[in-house]
């Protein structure tokens, strides 16, 4: 294991933009082990709650707003699909909304990500061959990619909105 290393460079411009290549770089890393860690949980763990949760803790460390919907909001907003697909399981239905607001107030378009969170995917079980069935749970992998992305914009030097949707 390597537990450091020196960059010899000629010019303070040079240190400034490895320094901020290797700020760029952790601040992804650390997004691409959420999203990993995420997606490689069991179902029975990675459920709609838990990523409820961690939307939270991200959001509440990152100084991000978070507000996750339950069933009786949902039905308000008339996401009737949605709710169609959410009684084949016994964990309730959340829709989570992750915004990042930026502290300059630049006017710029906002920006709209959605991420299918669909914690395992049992529509249509008796059609889908069983071999493979274990990576129905990967149907999540959209709304994780949402959640390190929103983790990363906040860390990052980004003049922009983001808005992220999760759901089961």
């Amino acid at each position: 294991m390597i537990d450091g290393f020196t960059i010899l460079v000629e010019s303070n411009k040079e240190y400034v933009a490895i320094k901020d290549a290797t700020k760029a770089s952790e601040i992804l890393n650390r997004a691409v082990y959420l999203v990993r860690d995420l997606v490689s949980r069991p179902a029975n763990s990675a459920t709609p709650a838990f990523l409820a949760r961690t939307a939270q803790t991200i959001a509440k460390k990152h100084r991000l707003e978070c507000r996750v919907l339950g069933i009786e909001q949902i039905k308000k907003l008339g996401m009737g699909c949605f709710l169609g697909v959410a009684q084949g399981s016994r964990e309730p239905a959340k829709f989570i909304i992750i915004e990042h607001t930026p502290r300059k107030t630049v006017r710029r378009d906002t920006i709209v990500l959605i991420g299918k969170a669909i914690t395992f995917d049992s529509g249509g079980i008796s059609l889908k061959p069983a071999q493979g069935m274990e990576r129905m749970k990967d149907d999540m992998s959209g709304g994780a990619a949402v959640i390190g992305i929103m983790q990363a914009v906040q860390n990052w030097v980004f003049i922009a909105c983001g808005r992220a949707c999760s759901c089961n």
